[in-house]
């Protein structure tokens, strides 16, 4: 939890970064995408993740990313201020918390949809009517399957959860019939 809330203010200062210039931080997506990159790499990885590793072979992994992707001053500071600190296992939640800092800018909520079988175009398309009209936002909606909940689906936006699985109402029920 508390890398969680030390990758959102550090997502926070880059996306004060961007002054909360929407253009700019789009523009600034896709290189922190780039250096994120270097976490998916096996080598680079390992020695990115490992804290015995120096912090100078560090920056020259990220410094490599950076140039590549033609990154401004300010975002090279802020990776050589993350790697100082020695937060870089925290990059990619950085990035991944800086997105939704940039969503919810642009009245885009991202809905995570857990259902029990694949649901069809025509359902898909109703519960992102109904979470669009709900949220007052633009809604991009994820499918995953999970034949454990039985039925019904479960959605999650965010840290909010709407359960409407047939797996959750019978537990309730059951729940009831022992008290």
């Amino acid at each position: 939890m508390s890398g969680n809330r030390i990758a959102s203010r550090y997502a926070r200062a880059l996306y004060r970064l961007s002054d909360n210039n929407v253009q700019s931080a789009r523009q600034m997506v896709a290189t922190l995408n780039g250096i994120v990159e270097l976490f998916k790499i096996k080598e680079s990885e390992r020695i990115l993740r490992s804290p015995v590793m120096p912090a100078d072979l560090k920056q020259s992994l990220f410094d490599a990313a950076i140039s590549k992707a033609g990154a401004n001053t300010d975002l090279k500071q802020f990776c050589a201020a993350i790697i100082a600190a020695g937060r870089v296992t925290l990059f990619p939640q950085v990035v991944e918390i800086y997105q939704e800092l940039l969503d919810a800018a642009e009245g885009k909520a991202k809905a995570v949809v857990t259902s029990a079988v694949s649901l069809g175009a025509a359902e898909v398309n109703e519960i992102k009517a109904a979470l669009a009209s709900a949220l007052k936002k633009t809604v991009e909606i994820e499918q995953v399957v999970n034949p454990a909940l039985l039925g019904g689906f479960v959605v999650r936006i965010g840290n909010m959860l709407l359960d409407y699985s047939v797996r959750t109402k019978l537990d309730a029920l059951a729940q009831n019939a022992v008290h």
